[in-house]
């Protein structure tokens, strides 16, 4: 059971991180939550308290050429804030291994002074475990930047998310 969900983990956060001639310069800084370890993920920042099935807070940097496997589409950078949502909550809606996939919020939102989005859903796995997710996200040029706050329900607190709310504002892009 762990194995699937480690392996689903794996599959979702390769379907966010950038790859090949794209690849990420990590220009973006965040000052991590006290508490929380940073884990050994290649190629994107991860950081969980308790262990990644139970809680882990991702930092991403994606080119907008990147393809979205499951809804075979791309960013643009001229995309609104409200599309560049609208896309990624249709390439989880298409992941197979996402079940029950409920969307409770989406809005406009300010992250250090971009516009972006909100966005936060409930989903399902195909062993039963129930998560939350609250991600932000935001274009800048050519990337995009989100972060997002994933826990089993049962673990989703609001302790966690005010941590989470304090790393989104320290989120730097250099030289932006």
């Amino acid at each position: 059971m762990k194995r699937f969900l480690w392996v689903f983990l794996l599959v979702f956060l390769a379907a966010c991180v950038t790859a090949g001639p794209n690849k990420t310069p990590d220009n973006f800084v965040v000052q991590a939550p006290e508490h929380w370890t940073k884990l050994n993920v290649s190629d994107c920042s991860m950081y969980s308290k308790e262990g990644p099935f139970d809680q882990y807070i991702f930092i991403q940097q994606r080119h907008v050429s990147q393809e979205f496997p499951n809804a075979r589409k791309t960013l643009s950078s001229r995309m609104t804030p409200r599309e560049v949502s609208d896309l990624f909550l249709l390439e989880i809606a298409s992941d197979p291994g996402v079940l029950d996939l409920r969307i409770l919020e989406t809005s406009p939102a300010k992250i250090n002074n971009y516009d972006g989005f909100k966005a936060v859903f409930t989903y399902r796995v195909k062993d039963g475990y129930r998560f939350k997710t609250m991600l932000y996200g935001f274009l800048l040029g050519e990337w995009f930047y989100g972060i997002r706050y994933n826990a089993d329900v049962s673990k989703y607190t609001e302790e966690d998310i005010r941590t989470f709310e304090k790393m989104v504002k320290t989120l730097v892009i250099k030289g932006a």
